[in-house]
């Protein structure tokens, strides 16, 4: 959550900015921002102690810089959608020409998937029950 929305101050667009930026970064390590603190710890410290979580030294500059930029304290201070859309586009282009991503590797998130793919085969088969119920609009 933004630092703004924490404070319970008036926020626009710029808090969807800073909250991608914490999926790109827990895209990236493939673990969850502030797993050792309760969601209290975790709110004081964004806003009070300006808390980000570690970017790997692995992770490439481009995506390092770009997370940083969403993770800014002020909101105007963070990129527009459009302005990130370039940037991973760019980013997209030099991996496409290059043929090559070091990803950061983590052995919890490995051990991660593997307990979620153990319990996705112990659901066994959907089973189709029919149709689905349409959503009503009001």
């Amino acid at each position: 959550m933004a630092p703004e929305m924490i404070k319970r101050k008036s926020y626009g667009r710029k808090v969807d900015v800073y909250g991608f930026g914490l999926m790109l970064w827990e895209m990236l390590t493939g673990t969850i921002p502030y797993v050792d603190m309760n969601p209290m710890q975790a709110a004081f410290a964004v806003v009070n102690k300006k808390l980000r979580p570690a970017i790997p030294p692995e992770c490439p500059p481009a995506m390092r810089a770009l997370i940083e930029q969403c993770w800014a304290l002020q909101p105007d201070k963070r990129p527009d959608f459009w302005q990130i859309v370039k940037v991973l586009e760019q980013f997209e282009s030099s991996i496409a020409r290059d043929g090559t991503l070091t990803l950061v590797q983590n052995p919890r998130c490995h051990d991660q998937k593997k307990g979620l793919l153990h319990w996705i085969q112990k659901l066994g088969p959907i089973q189709n029950s029919g149709p689905k119920p349409k959503p009503k609009f009001t």
